[in-house]
């Protein structure tokens, strides 16, 4: 599921990244031709994730995992 992927994403990288870099990583289509809609699509399933308290958002956009969540 697309949810848990983007639980692991941001852990195994080891730092917060872009939703862009995110909806790309779980196979998301980001080029042009989407219009954005996939990626727009990612943040607001990152968003939701963020009110579940499961990822923590910073002020640039940037979502990474909750410290206590981090291996």
């Amino acid at each position: 599921m697309a949810r848990e992927r983007m639980l692991v994403l941001p852990a195994g990288a080891g730092s917060a990244m872009k939703v862009q870099d995110i909806a790309a990583a779980i196979g998301e289509d980001i080029s042009d031709t989407s219009k954005g809609r996939r990626v727009e699509t990612t943040r607001s399933r990152l968003k939701r994730l963020v009110k579940e308290v499961r990822v923590v958002e910073g002020s640039t956009g940037l979502v990474r995992n909750r410290p206590d969540q981090c291996p």
